[in-house]
């Protein structure tokens, strides 16, 4: 169909133009000539796909347990993964492909489902090209992020829903559940609302629970089997948000308020106009707001940090109900340009206001990124402990040769200065990175490294050879001349110092 094709031209070209706006700012900024992840969170996912493939395809996380690979579901990670073992390539860019492609096919479905609600060529190009279009549905195509692969398991769930095909929507509901806590959520859902629409009998409303019920089961089991409770998923999940107990009713509008601000509204016009049509359309919208309504509660009790990525998956489903809001291309030559007028403001200005804004979000990684180029420069062998991924990434160094903060925690290393001393020298620890980081417990076991200078820990002389802070910001700091880095001026930039470990 020419109205599918068209999508899937304009999805490729809006993803590939996304990546040229990473490579501009890049080479505006910093006169690099490079396109890179800007998520964090997107390189601890390459890790954990280079240490299951080195673990013979055993999911795993190069911390010791309970960690990364008991809280990620795996999903994301070994569909990328197989693709790097298949290829021989270990570059990020393997998983950004997945995503790449995930969000290409996404729209191409939203399209064809468009077509089957609404029987119409133009409004099957309608909801397609509002999706191939949605800057942070750009933006995370081109990330190492399972966001938009949920997205996609989404919208065929919801096909095969339409078809009423009960087998193949269990197991994209297990799939979901195996790609993010955000799926389950959504499966749940979706088998609410397809009972109350499809009015399943109890045998055919089993096959869905039985396919949840077996991914959660899973789920527990591995975690059970790795860290020694069915539920430790969860207590790591509450430990890496650091959750304490609260409840903040003054939060509860944030997503929704997020959800407006990301689409510029056009996520209200699908849900005003899905509503009004009512069929696959209202099913879409309700979706939608049962997930909005979920992932805000959460949100005010703490159990949910807060983040754009949480909408990225529902664009799909505003995409299915924008349609509603526009009447069939017909009648006389100015009611068409209307409609085409109508429709281009929906595609261009969301895409105008929100387009550039994640490429401008890269600047994050870039004190881990200039780390990395130093660490690769005086590397000369032996052990380096760091909790940075994206410090491992760029650097070039084999991962084998990296350990975590988390193992110096382990085994008594941290009982006074000089058990951690010979932890180092037993290690082989020629480099250590520090950093005030939510993912490293670096800070937490070693407060005093942050103040870049010498320090002594038993034996050991920990000697600074490069610093990346808010001191390099407002001054020369250690291994840095006097060049300042302005990241450091925003919140959310971590402070980095890389000390050269010195052993008797």
């Amino acid at each position: 169909m020419v109205a599918i094709s068209l999508v899937g031209l304009m999805a490729v070209g809006a993803r590939v133009l996304q990546l040229f706006h990473y490579q501009q700012y890049f080479a505006s900024t910093y006169g690099l000539d490079m396109m890179p992840d800007r998520l964090s969170e997107g390189y601890h996912r390459w890790l954990l796909m280079v240490s299951t493939i080195r673990s013979g395809f055993v999911y795993s996380d190069f911390k010791p347990m309970p960690n990364l690979a008991v809280v990620w579901p795996p999903l994301y990670q070994y569909a990328s993964s197989i693709l790097m073992a298949a290829s021989g390539s270990r570059s990020i860019w393997i998983p950004r492909a997945v995503s790449f492609l995930s969000g290409v096919l996404a729209c191409l479905i939203v399209s064809a489902i468009c077509y089957r609600i609404y029987g119409s060529p133009w409004k099957a190009f309608v909801g397609g090209s509002v999706l191939a279009v949605q800057p942070w549905h750009m933006d995370y195509s081109v990330l190492t992020s399972m966001e938009v692969l949920l997205g996609l398991l989404l919208c065929l769930a919801i096909w095969a829903l339409m078809a009423n095909r009960i087998a193949p929507f269990s197991v994209l509901l297990a799939l979901m559940m195996m790609t993010s806590y955000t799926g389950w959520a959504l499966s749940a859902i979706l088998t609410s609302l397809a009972y109350a629409r499809r009015g399943w009998r109890p045998r055919e409303a089993s096959i869905p629970l039985a396919s949840m019920a077996s991914a959660f089961a899973t789920w527990c089991g591995w975690s059970y089997a790795n860290a020694g409770s069915p539920f430790a998923w969860f207590s790591a999940y509450l430990a890496l948000i650091g959750w304490r107990p609260s409840f903040d009713p003054a939060i509860l509008l944030f997503y929704p308020n997020l959800s407006l601000v990301m689409t510029f509204f056009v996520f209200f016009i699908g849900i005003l106009f899905g509503s009004v049509k009512g069929g696959w359309a209202r099913f879409a919208v309700a979706t939608s707001v049962l997930f909005l309504v979920a992932i805000s509660i959460a949100h005010s009790v703490a159990l949910d940090p807060g983040g754009i990525e949480r909408i990225v998956p529902l664009m799909p489903l505003m995409a299915l109900s924008v349609p509603s809001a526009l009447p069939d291309f017909k009648g006389r030559a100015a009611k068409r340009a209307a409609m085409g007028l109508a429709l281009a403001l929906i595609l261009l200005v969301p895409l105008s206001t929100q387009a550039l804004i994640g490429p401008k979000k890269a600047y994050i990684i870039m004190p881990e990124y200039r780390t990395s180029l130093e660490l690769r420069k005086r590397y000369g062998g032996g052990t380096v402990l760091c909790d940075s991924p994206l410090v491992i990434y760029y650097s070039g160094i084999d991962p084998s040769a990296f350990v975590s903060f988390d193992s110096l925690a382990s085994h008594g290393a941290m009982r006074d200065p000089q058990s951690t001393a010979n932890w180092l020298r037993s290690n082989g620890v020629a480099y250590l990175i520090w950093q005030n980081a939510s993912f490293s417990r670096s800070w937490i076991l070693l407060p005093d490294l942050g103040m870049a200078g010498e320090h002594w820990i038993g034996d050991a002389r920990l000697v600074v050879a490069y610093e990346d802070s808010i001191r390099s910001y407002y001054g020369p700091a250690p291994g840095r001349g006097n060049h300042t880095q302005w990241e450091h001026a925003y919140p959310g930039v971590h402070d980095l110092v890389m000390y050269r470990v010195e052993l008797p």
